[in-house]
């Protein structure tokens, strides 16, 4: 664990290429406590869909996702973009304020003075601020109780950890989806099957402490994935961008599409979790 945490800072901040990528960085470093994947997946979600819209409404050149305001001529992109992403970060991770209005002066600064750079940081804020709203009633803040069902081979709350968290993740709306028809999410295999016996022996082997028979790559592929999902993921998004060169545009709709996908596909593995078909087949 130890080393794991020692290389997210090089992970975080490797292949820096413009303001979205910055941003990016700046967005999962800030929402990574708590420690919850599903949680992170929404805001950053939010966080480049604001971002995304506020390239659209500058560039007039694509379609918008959600808001749909044209800025006014000669807004500063990056201003734009840094106002929107730090805007939706302080309302979705209030805590973090400090670092954010931190990170959004360093941005800020390096832009010359303009009324550019002043029409951005209002234009992107407004974005930002209909973003949220838009998603703020989106489920995500509902309590649902859960009880999990009594039987071998299906989920029981893990003592000493408190109450199940999220239950409510699979009813949240999607951001892309209009439909869970097709996504089949089927779940573990019958209890007693000679599946489920295979899969229990090979995780009891390769999972114990002092495995003997887990290779080195097993063990470095465990600990890579120890971080929230969103790490590597947008790493690897970051790493491509800088190797393939794409402009703040192509950053912006990149980070979006990976953000959006990455939030449906949590809520997606809730709604057929938490529909009562894991360990049911």
């Amino acid at each position: 664990m130890a080393s794991v945490l020692i290389a997210l800072p090089a992970l975080l901040t490797a292949a820096r290429a413009d303001i979205v990528t910055d941003w990016n960085v700046i967005a999962l470093s800030t929402t990574a406590l708590p420690p919850n994947s599903v949680l992170q997946s929404r805001i950053l979600a939010i966080v480049h869909a604001a971002i995304y819209d506020t390239v659209a409404g500058i560039e007039a050149r694509t379609q918008p996702y959600a808001v749909d305001l044209k800025a006014p001529s000669g807004t500063s992109l990056d201003a734009a973009i840094a106002a929107a992403a730090h805007a939706t970060l302080v309302r979705l991770a209030p805590l973090q304020r400090p670092a954010l209005d931190a990170s959004l002066n360093a941005t800020l600064a390096k832009i010359p003075d303009s009324q550019g750079k002043a029409d951005g940081r209002a234009f992107g804020a407004k974005i930002a601020e209909q973003m949220v709203e838009i998603r703020s009633s989106d489920g995500a803040e509902v309590n649902v109780a859960f009880t999990p069902k009594p039987g071998p081979g299906l989920y029981q709350l893990t003592p000493q950890s408190g109450p199940a968290v999220l239950a409510q993740w699979g009813d949240v709306n999607p951001f892309v989806l209009r439909s869970m028809d097709g996504l089949e999410f089927i779940g573990a295999p019958a209890f007693t099957s000679a599946e489920f016996a295979r899969d229990f022996e090979e995780i009891k082997s390769l999972g114990a402490r002092n495995s003997t028979t887990r290779s080195a790559d097993q063990t470095a592929a465990a600990i890579f994935w120890v971080v929230q999902t969103a790490v590597p993921w947008h790493a690897a998004a970051r790493a491509a961008s800088a190797a393939k060169g794409l402009s703040v545009s192509e950053n912006a709709r990149l980070f979006a599409l990976l953000a959006l996908a990455t939030a449906d596909s949590q809520i997606v593995a809730c709604e057929r979790n938490t529909a009562g078909r894991i360990g049911d087949r």
